[in-house]
């Protein structure tokens, strides 16, 4: 009776932790009804918004990955096809582009 009652405590927790993080998840790049159609977002020339949290595709959210620069700037790339400093300039090219590789050499020091 023990047993079954430490494996039922520990599935409650551990759905617990599941809700926990979609939580989390969600508040870190807000609800997915806030976020913009990533196509209204990435567009070559135009500027990131210095808030940019992610952005969706058919619907579902698409996360960012930041990377730190060296002047406290964030550096992301979407779908390998752009890039942009958070709040600067967007640039379409693939992140096997020596446009690419030198921006992201200025941001973070280091070669890409």
């Amino acid at each position: 009776m023990r047993l079954a009652l430490g494996l039922s405590a520990a599935v409650l927790a551990l759905a617990g932790c599941a809700s926990d993080s979609e939580g989390s998840e969600e508040s870190q790049a807000g609800s997915a009804d806030d976020l913009p159609e990533c196509s209204e977002v990435w567009i070559d020339g135009e500027s990131l918004d210095s808030e940019y949290s992610g952005c969706l595709v058919d619907g579902q959210p698409s996360l960012p990955s930041f990377i730190p620069c060296e002047s406290g700037d964030q550096f992301v790339d979407y779908e390998e096809a752009y890039f942009a400093v958070v709040g600067g300039e967007i640039t379409e090219a693939s992140t096997d582009s020596a446009e690419y590789a030198a921006a992201f050499e200025e941001c973070t020091g280091e070669p890409a």
